[in-house]
């Protein structure tokens, strides 16, 4: 039995998170693997309960997301305050990637902070990490900045257990992964 986390960087009500993560860690959970998700909420101070359990999947919001949502009204930080929250959400995503005991980090839609975490447990706890990619984004974006194309020849150079994946197709990526981090 495996011991997985999710770290995500938005809620399970989000597109990603209900019709990606959820399914693929609930599928994973179903195979037999203990699973967890970190994941950030975009309206975190009005959430009446921050820790809850989905068909034995741990879910755990541990901060801010970078976005505000209440009901339908999005709104987003000035610059400093996004910088604030976005310290804050790698830094609370670290801690859990460090303090939950998992054998395996699974870096979903990755954006800097928990890609930033993701590394920390790797780097810090010798966690095996995968990084999910579902899209491209240095490809399809202008970046006008070489700092900003730098993280495609960061995932190259990355460590072997640091590895790009992405699957649409929740059971067969669960039962792949399955094989990969051994049968329960």
């Amino acid at each position: 039995m495996t011991r997985i986390l999710f770290l995500l960087t938005q809620d399970l009500e989000s597109p990603s998170g209900s019709g990606r993560y959820l399914p693929l860690a609930r599928e994973l959970r179903r195979l037999g693997h203990l699973v967890w998700i970190a994941a950030l909420h975009p309206d975190f101070d009005a959430l009446p309960q921050r820790q809850l359990e989905i068909d034995g999947v741990q879910v755990r919001y541990v901060a801010p997301m970078h976005v505000q949502k209440r009901g339908s009204q999005k709104s987003y930080y000035s610059p400093g305050k996004l910088l604030a929250v976005s310290a804050q959400a790698a830094w609370q995503l670290s801690r859990a990637a460090l303090q939950i005991p998992v054998d395996v980090v699974y870096v979903g839609k990755p954006h800097p902070m928990n890609s930033l975490a993701g590394l920390a447990a790797h780097f810090l706890a010798g966690r095996k990490v995968y990084l999910d990619c579902d899209d491209y984004e240095a490809r399809s974006n202008r970046f006008a900045a070489g700092w900003q194309r730098w993280g495609g020849g960061a995932l190259r150079a990355a460590p072997a257990s640091f590895s790009p994946q992405g699957d649409h197709q929740h059971a067969r990526h669960a039962r792949s992964a399955n094989r990969r981090w051994g049968s329960s």
